[in-house]
């Protein structure tokens, strides 16, 4: 009986949060029949957007997240709506803030989205002698990061016992 409630529950709080992300509505018709945005800012409908695509990132993640995507899919289907109306009619000095911040918040949404699950390697270089008293040896070692946190980094060490002077870079 509990899952049933919950997801009661769930559907009453996506119908709230619908109805805020709509509660703008009235605002945006002023805007289209004036044909001016006015003194509106669009950096509240921006944020609302990032926000309602990082609750949709994390409903994907999440498993049985249907009733956090849905909501969230609707609020992001809005406020695009809105920003859209926005630049529409908004004077030349408020769009290039606007249009920037859209396009390079979702720049790092989709970037992040690529490349979240992509092995970090993480270089360390080390100069010293070895072991014959030769000096300029380099010591790499390279760290690759699992996709699990629980399993253990093991480095995998990598010795060149080529001297620096023949190295093509400068140090």
């Amino acid at each position: 009986m509990a899952p049933a409630l919950s997801f009661i529950v769930g559907i009453v709080g996506n119908v709230i949060s619908i109805m805020f992300f709509a509660s703008p509505m009235k605002t945006f018709r002023k805007v289209v029949k004036k044909k001016s945005t006015g003194e509106y800012e669009v950096v509240p409908y921006i944020t609302t957007l990032l926000c309602t695509n990082i609750w949709m990132f994390y409903g994907f993640r999440k498993p049985g997240g249907l009733l956090i995507i849905t909501v969230n899919a609707a609020g992001a289907i809005l406020q695009f709506i809105y920003i859209t109306l926005f630049l529409i009619y908004s004077p030349l000095h408020k769009k290039v803030p606007s249009v920037t911040g859209v396009v390079l918040g979702s720049a790092q949404m989709i970037l992040y989205s690529i490349y979240r699950n992509k092995p970090k390697v993480e270089n360390q270089v080390k100069i010293g002698q070895n072991d014959h008293g030769a000096k300029n040896m380099i010591e790499v070692s390279v760290y690759k990061e699992t996709a699990s946190d629980e399993q253990e980094q093991k480095p995998a060490n990598i010795a060149c016992n080529r001297p620096l002077e023949n190295l093509p870079m400068t140090l």
